[in-house]
């Protein structure tokens, strides 16, 4: 299985460890999607309740791989009701540092079956100075049967993938003018962070973080951006990111994305009487009453700025007229 999908918070992967040949490492996901965990604590009488907001679980775990069974070693848990079981025998003692209940020096066979996807377990700072060094993290997906470890698979090149994938994107959107919501959703499904964390700076060493390795969908995303570059849609989404901050001209219409031919068309307009403000005014105006008018966000309509302008009927009636036809999709009449 090639393609993990990635199911809880990056934190509560990052909560758990894996011990495997005498080296540390995180659990950054696993498979299948209806277990998403390795370990229920309900199936231990335990109904678990978030210990902090790193951890909305309840509970993490400690894993070790040895002589290729899976075994629970310490497990730290807190409660609905604070009653806690036994597993294997033994009862937990209370943590000091999260205030959960720990689980010590289990050897608790897990009967697992699926895909554990492991990453070295290192500090992220460690990981970011590594990066530039062109180290990459070790990588691993462990498969298991019945909590019998039956094959381990190298996933660097699902790495070196991902990060093609990244730089396609990180080319695309310094080369083009696309709109930041468009430039949000492609750094979010990079970066795989939040939207108020994204920054262009960021872009190449958060992919270390590795928690959702999925280039097929960065690609399918840029292709989906791609097909909408050059359609009225684009024009509508730039001029709703960038309002009338660029001011009312020619220039300002090709770069929200214009085609040559409508804008030698309006062009045409202007004379001793129509200034190229009036031009640019109606265009837009004429966009939001008829092509954009489900979509064009009330707080970028021109307003006072075209009814102060004054646009002669003809104007009006012209560049409406030339509209027509054309769809979210096509410039095409």
């Amino acid at each position: 299985m090639n393609n993990l999908t990635h199911h809880w918070d990056d934190r509560e992967y990052n909560n758990n460890d894996v011990i495997w040949k005498r080296t540390a490492y995180q659990l950054i996901d696993c498979t299948p999607a209806e277990a998403g965990i390795i370990i229920d604590p309900c199936d231990y009488g335990m109904t678990p309740m978030a210990i902090c907001r790193q951890c909305q679980t309840g509970f993490y775990c400690t894993y070790h791989v040895a002589n290729d069974a899976l075994l629970l070693t310490k497990l730290n848990i807190l409660t609905l009701d604070g009653q806690f079981s036994e597993i294997d025998g033994k009862t937990p003692i209370f943590c000091n540092d999260d205030h959960s209940w720990e689980y010590q020096r289990l050897r608790h066979f897990v009967r697992f079956t699926g895909i554990m996807r492991i990453q070295e377990n290192m500090s992220e700072a460690k990981r970011k100075r590594l990066w530039n060094t062109g180290y990459r993290s070790q990588l691993w997906d462990l498969s298991f049967i019945d909590g019998r470890l039956e094959s381990v698979v190298n996933r660097l090149d699902l790495v070196e993938t991902q990060l093609k994938a990244q730089r396609k994107i990180r080319n695309f959107i310094a080369n083009h003018n696309l709109d930041s919501k468009r430039t949000r959703e492609l750094i979010r499904l990079c970066n795989n962070i939040n939207d108020k964390d994204w920054k262009i700076a960021d872009f190449d060493y958060t992919c270390t973080r590795f928690h959702a390795l999925q280039p097929d969908v960065l690609l399918a995303a840029l292709g989906q951006v791609q097909k909408a570059r050059g359609k009225p849609y684009w024009f509508i989404a730039n001029y709703g990111d960038s309002g009338l901050g660029c001011g009312l001209t020619f220039k300002y219409l090709q770069a929200l994305g214009l085609p040559a031919q409508l804008l030698n068309f309006c062009k045409e307009f202007v004379s001793d009487t129509i200034t190229e403000r009036m031009v640019v005014l109606e265009f837009i105006e004429s966009m939001r009453l008829t092509i954009a008018a489900d979509c064009w966000e009330e707080r970028v309509t021109p307003g006072h700025l075209y009814t102060d302008a004054h646009i002669p009927v003809e104007l009006t009636t012209a560049i409406r007229k030339r509209l027509v036809g054309i769809t979210l999709n096509s410039w095409k009449v």
